[in-house]
């Protein structure tokens, strides 16, 4: 781990993603660089790669940027002191045009910066951490939760998404690939020719996403992080994690 708090920080978010990549692709190394951007170099099948990671807001902010993870960071500590059996955390309600049009803005400032590095590397991927307020954790994840007599709605929601966030990456160079992860889910976006081959985004929701009505880009969501916390006070282990909702 990296004496630079910055970069120890930028490690332990990234981390899950390559407990992940294994599952797809061989990985030798990780360097971080110096520097930045990229935030790392990749080694893997002969080839290096440069990464660079950011966040994804659920909307456009202003100057101040995502307020709310000032209150998450509280949030955090709070729990941490007080471990209750359920822990939410509400990030806010969003419309999918909102995170799309944000989504879009981070994608373009970030493939515009790494024009001044891609000649460096065989290959540069953007890696986005698609968590804590993200709201495309379900789509990396591959979860579309919907209540009973509305699967068709939430599956036409779901492709929308996927196709907007499709849409948008096909612009991006000079990055081969937007990666999304949530945990050790991967959700692979492709842009250029690349030597890699992760999984492709799912064709059938797709191109029902490509069909699916205008009026999905207003649905609106209410964004949480949840934790739970065991202790042996709440009965016998496999009971509690029946329960575990």
């Amino acid at each position: 781990m990296s004496l630079n708090p910055k970069m120890r920080d930028e490690a332990m978010a990234i981390s899950p993603f390559f407990l992940g990549v294994p599952n797809s692709i061989l990985i030798d190394d990780v360097v971080y660089q110096e520097p930045d951007p990229p935030d790392f170099m990749v080694k893997a099948m002969g080839k290096t790669i440069g990464l660079e990671l950011t966040r994804s807001n659920p909307k456009r902010f202003g100057r101040s940027g995502f307020t709310k993870f000032g209150e998450f960071k509280k949030w955090e500590l709070e729990k941490k002191e007080k471990p209750l059996p359920r822990h939410e955390f509400e990030w806010g309600t969003f419309t999918l045009k909102d995170s799309l049009a944000a989504f879009q803005d981070e994608v373009e400032r970030k493939a515009e910066r790494a024009k001044s590095y891609c000649a460096r590397f065989d290959e540069t991927w953007l890696v986005i951490q698609a968590e804590k307020g993200s709201p495309h954790g379900g789509l990396a994840e591959g979860k579309y939760n919907a209540s009973p007599g509305r699967e068709e709605e939430v599956l036409n929601f779901n492709g929308k998404h996927l196709f907007g966030l499709s849409k948008i990456c096909e612009g991006a160079l000079p990055f081969n690939y937007v990666l999304l992860f949530c945990g050790l889910e991967i959700l692979a976006l492709p842009v250029g020719k690349s030597a890699f081959n992760f999984p492709r985004p799912n064709e059938d929701l797709l191109r029902r996403g490509e069909k699916a009505s205008d009026e999905y880009l207003d649905w609106s969501r209410t964004l949480s992080s949840v934790t739970r916390h065991y202790d042996e006070s709440q009965g016998d282990m496999n009971a509690w994690l029946k329960n575990y909702k």
